[in-house]
């Protein structure tokens, strides 16, 4: 993996015009070797000695302003990417509401950098010298190349209302968007929580994160069911409580796959084979054999699965309205 994202590093190196700005950037041991690359704006923003966000830094320029212009796009090194004006605002009391919409937190640990280049920005003028060029990012935090830091507002929903207010609407409707699918995603990650075994739930934490020691889980599986068939429709019942899509799905989802793939293939067929399966256990059986962990495992051939088991599965995935759950069982059970 390493090898191709360092060729296609070097590819884009050699694609730039002479005299061009490099995107990507290495990054090298002590000993001067290549190890990886990071974007530059994040390389940037790590070497950058700008002092952190403050309101009165804050507050000295806005002061002076009389006249803010909204524009569609980010900021980049301190500029507007856009140039389509959304808003050319001078009237005093529309500046004077802005004002109190940009109240910063000025907790360090709230501090932080946005990796996109945020949407929409403000371009602030004293007459008609520019003095400020602040992005908004995600209705949330605001950028400006004064500060080292991303400054999280303190009611980031004002500053949207006020753009609202003024034909903006994109900026608010798009936050509400994401406020929906977070809750969404709170409420799946609930019920997945609720689904797991309960020996396993004190280690929720851990298997949040990119590489879960599985060893204390299964030391746990195997005190709480120590029949393998229990165990194996226990984890087949949990792993069929997502709510989302058989791929792209949160990290935390792949612990009872890992799980289930440690135990020989036979085991799990023969804990879904000739008993009524509940339809969580259908749905983390169908899962299971249809995905591509299942596919590339040494101890997992498809054919051993017996044909009344395959159309069982089948027929329950048909029910979906994912297409992509479909299509991915018709190839694995059809």
């Amino acid at each position: 993996m390493l090898r191709r994202i360092l060729t296609w590093f070097f590819q884009q190196r050699r694609a730039e015009p002479a005299g061009a700005e490099a995107a990507f950037v290495p990054i090298r041991d002590k000993h001067g070797n290549l190890s990886g690359i990071i974007d530059k704006l994040t390389a940037d923003y790590l070497q950058s000695s700008a002092p952190d966000p403050t309101q009165q830094t804050l507050n000295e320029i806005l002061a002076s302003v009389t006249r803010v212009r909204v524009l569609e796009g980010g900021v980049m090194n301190g500029k507007a990417l856009g140039t389509r004006v959304l808003l050319d605002c001078t009237d005093i009391p529309s500046l004077n509401s802005l004002r109190s919409c940009l109240t910063i937190v000025e907790d360090p640990k709230t501090f932080g950098h946005c990796m996109c280049v945020g949407n929409p920005t403000l371009e602030c003028f004293a007459d008609q010298h520019l003095v400020a060029t602040i992005g908004l990012h995600h209705g949330r935090s605001i950028r400006w190349d004064a500060w080292k830091h991303d400054a999280l507002l303190q009611d980031g929903k004002a500053l949207l209302n006020w753009l609202a207010d003024r034909n903006i609407s994109d900026p608010l409707a798009e936050h509400q968007a994401d406020e929906r699918m977070n809750e969404e995603f709170q409420q799946a990650a609930r019920y997945w929580q609720e689904a797991m075994p309960r020996c396993l739930r004190q280690y929720w934490t851990q298997m949040q994160g990119f590489k879960v020691d599985l060893v204390p889980l299964r030391q746990a599986l195997e005190k709480e069911y120590p029949d393998q068939t229990a165990r194996a429709l226990a984890l087949f019942s949990w792993f069929g409580a997502g709510q989302g899509p058989w791929s792209g799905f949160p990290m935390y989802e792949s612990v009872p796959e890992q799980l289930l793939l440690e135990s020989p293939t036979e085991i799990a067929i023969s804990a879904l084979s000739n008993r009524a399966l509940t339809t969580q256990q259908l749905e983390g059986a169908a899962r299971f054999f249809a995905g591509w962990e299942f596919r590339k495992h040494p101890q997992s051939e498809l054919d051993n699965v017996p044909a009344e088991l395959k159309k069982q599965l089948l027929e329950h995935t048909l029910t979906s309205p994912d297409q992509d759950k479909v299509q991915r069982a018709k190839k694995a059970f059809a």
